[in-house]
């Protein structure tokens, strides 16, 4: 996902065009945009560190486009820019985004969950450039029918799991004993990880 949304950020914001398209941010509202994102306040927690996030995009993480989707800050980064339709249709998905990423779910509302995730999903389609339509986008149709069956997303999705293969693949200090050294390192990070919960001092300073 981090992939399809920085080529989305690389569609909107062309600073090159010399005709102000209303799915592109020209240099000027580029850089609204970035002050707004430095100026961000981060909850305890939150994983993401304001910075200009729409010059630099791949430096954030999946799960940092989410919450940044689906917790308000997107909209406020990008309020009064872009064309009116773009904007509202992104301001729709947000809105979609913050409604599937809830903790807790409704069955009764899906329903009318998905008309509205249809309904943004086609706007965008429609106000946007043809090739940003890929496998991402038409999967979001099947997140619904994925809470119906398994319950809300958090409870399934692979953040997680992609964090720990992160941290893994950097304990492979030996290219051609990977298996072993991620095994070793590994140990060692468990073992100091174990004993420093044990471990207390065998006098005090001030005895």
């Amino acid at each position: 996902m981090r992939k399809d949304t920085a080529n989305f950020l690389e569609h909107c914001t062309e600073p090159t065009k010399s005709k102000h398209l209303p799915f592109f941010m020209i240099k000027k509202e580029i850089s609204i945009a970035d002050e707004r994102a430095k100026s961000l306040r981060i909850s305890v927690g939150f994983g993401l560190k304001p910075s200009p996030i729409f010059t630099k995009s791949g430096c954030l993480k999946s799960h940092d486009w989410v919450q940044l989707g689906s917790e308000g800050k997107l909209k406020f980064c990008i309020r009064g820019l872009l064309g009116g339709e773009q904007r509202h249709t992104l301001f729709m998905l947000f809105d979609c985004f913050s409604d599937l990423c809830s903790e807790s779910q409704n069955v009764d509302e899906l329903d009318d969950t998905e008309t509205r995730l249809n309904t943004s999903l086609a706007c965008l389609e429609r106000d946007f450039p043809s090739s940003l339509q890929n496998i991402t986008t038409h999967l979001l149709h099947h997140i619904t029918e994925g809470i119906r069956k398994f319950g809300p997303v958090y409870g399934t999705w692979m953040y997680v799991f992609e964090r720990f293969n992160s941290w893994l693949c950097k304990r492979a200090l030996h290219m051609q004993h990977q298996e072993a050294t991620v095994v070793e390192t590994y140990i060692i990070y468990d073992f100091f990880r174990q004993t420093s919960f044990r471990w207390k001092p065998a006098y005090s300073w001030n005895s």
